[in-house]
């Protein structure tokens, strides 16, 4: 993979937009790079007019759009146990201070005003030296076999995103689209307080939209 980190870096340093990711289970992954650097897509924008390379949607704005310049695959470990690059110690203050938003969370829905609440949180890490972004795409790939796998870098985005989802948009295989989402919230016990099992899932019409 030497050759891929060579191509990653050459790409910043050039101000391409690129993007490295590995699909559950593949042992392969891919390197595309868009040499113009990306473009934002505009409102009415089209997926059929698109031409091949790789989409990324912000959870705020429009999309953006990486033209397939440069794509080749290159093989990737995704069983084997690799070491993390970064610490894992925690930051005690940043969790005191998440738990008295659950806190303050939980007493607002007692109190009626909220029926849920989605909280997050960011942790700063300082990277070590000599850290690779295709080598911490495989330690990703590495720990999480079953999720999607990636990195992205936008130059007018500034920075660069990884990450690892076992949720599917969209997928088409011969003719039949299939979805997977993990958003949707239910009790996992029945009015009585009995467990339910997976069978027994509700659906409402939140869930079939």
């Amino acid at each position: 993979k030497m050759i891929e980190e060579k191509k990653w870096e050459d790409g910043i340093s050039k101000g391409a937009a690129q993007v490295a990711w590995r699909l559950p289970h593949a042992s392969e992954a891919f390197l595309l790079q868009d040499f113009q650097g990306g473009s934002q897509l505009s409102e009415g924008w089209n997926l059929s007019e698109l031409s091949t390379g790789f989409l990324a949607a912000p959870f705020i704005g429009l999309p953006y759009f990486l033209q397939a310049d440069s794509l080749h695959s290159f093989s990737i470990r995704s069983s084997a146990k690799v070491t993390s690059s970064i610490s894992a110690q925690e930051n005690s203050a940043k969790k005191q201070e998440f738990m008295g938003w659950v806190s303050k969370a939980v007493s607002a829905i007692k109190q009626g005003p909220l029926q849920k609440v989605v909280l997050s949180r960011t942790d700063e890490k300082e990277l070590p030296a000599g850290f690779r972004v295709l080598a911490a795409l495989e330690e990703l790939a590495a720990a999480y076999p079953n999720a999607f796998v990636c990195a992205i870098s936008i130059p007018a985005l500034a920075g660069v995103w990884m990450c690892a989802t076992p949720e599917i948009l969209v997928e088409q295989k011969d003719g039949v689209f299939r979805t997977i989402s993990l958003a949707g919230t239910q009790s996992g016990v029945d009015d009585q307080g009995n467990a339910l099992s997976p069978a027994q899932a509700r659906w409402s019409q939140k869930e079939i939209e």
